[in-house]
């Protein structure tokens, strides 16, 4: 009962590391409602109920904004309710605006990139700034870049908080951050708080199972599109294989079904998954 699902999950750090799309992997993988700060401050500035601009000074923005997303928090959780909180204008100091037990229901996520791979991957990052969400007016710079993380690493660190540096393989690093799920059980609690962790803890497992169960019938009822896709590789797929490799085919269509080893892995794990779980049933 070591790694369930928090009813919140703070994601925050430094600009361009993937913090958007590590929530939008997370709202995906759990069905949790998403809040973007980014969303929250331009509409609150479109419709005029601030003066501040997007170009505004972090520090006024998250002065402004925090107030609003912390009592927001503290909403969902009076209502039990889950979600994903993300963005840049969380304050350094964040907990101490929380009791003990809506910390326990938080889980805190903070990315940061080092100068070596701010370097290394600079042309990529700069490249891929906008995959999620459209970003505007968006100058990234190396130097900035670096400076905005050093900021980041420093003032979290400072309070004592966890920041996930990202100095390798990117993909690695969201892969493991997703599939990361909640803290061990503090044993040094009141009684109060032990039982409020382990209703947590409850209603975490059941929304997993839940899922769960609701994941083994979309799996029982895939048997026909997987016996379509089955078809197609033994008849059609090199056909069309080959006019993707000769060019014939538009530049803009969706071809993962096309390369050489997706669709034969697909298959193949699809068949594994099935196998596991007859052995179980």
């Amino acid at each position: 009962m070591e790694h369930l699902i928090p009813k919140i999950i703070l994601i925050t750090g430094a600009s361009h590391t993937g913090k958007t799309l590590l929530a939008q992997r997370l709202l995906e993988r759990y069905r949790m409602p998403y809040l973007s700060i980014d969303h929250l401050k331009m509409g609150l500035i479109r419709s005029g109920h601030t003066e501040l601009t997007p170009l505004s000074d972090t520090a006024a923005l998250t002065d402004y904004l925090w107030p609003i997303v912390r009592e927001m928090i503290k909403t969902a959780l009076e209502n039990n309710q889950r979600l994903i909180v993300e963005g840049c204008y969380i304050p350094f100091d964040w907990r101490q605006d929380f009791d003990d037990n809506s910390l326990s229901a938080i889980r805190f996520v903070c990315l940061a990139m080092s100068d070596a791979y701010i370097d290394s991957h600079f042309d990529d990052i700069s490249a891929h700034a906008s995959d999620i969400e459209s970003r505007m007016d968006d100058d990234c710079t190396l130097e900035g870049l670096k400076e905005d993380n050093h900021a980041v690493i420093e003032g979290f660190g400072k309070c004592g908080e966890r920041v996930t540096i990202i100095d390798g393989d990117y993909k690695n690093c969201l892969y493991l951050l997703e599939n990361e799920r909640y803290n061990k059980v503090d044993k040094s609690i009141t009684q109060t708080e032990r039982i409020a962790q382990m209703e947590t803890l409850f209603d975490s497992s059941n929304e997993v199972i839940r899922h769960l169960r609701q994941a083994i019938d979309d799996f029982h009822a895939l048997q026909p599109v997987i016996s379509e896709l089955e078809n197609y590789y033994r008849t059609d797929w090199r056909t069309d294989f080959e006019a993707d490799e000769e060019g014939a085919l538009p530049a803009d269509l969706k071809r993962g079904v096309l390369s050489e080893d997706g669709l034969w892995d697909l298959l193949e794990e699809y068949q594994q998954l099935k196998s596991s779980l007859e052995e179980h049933e």
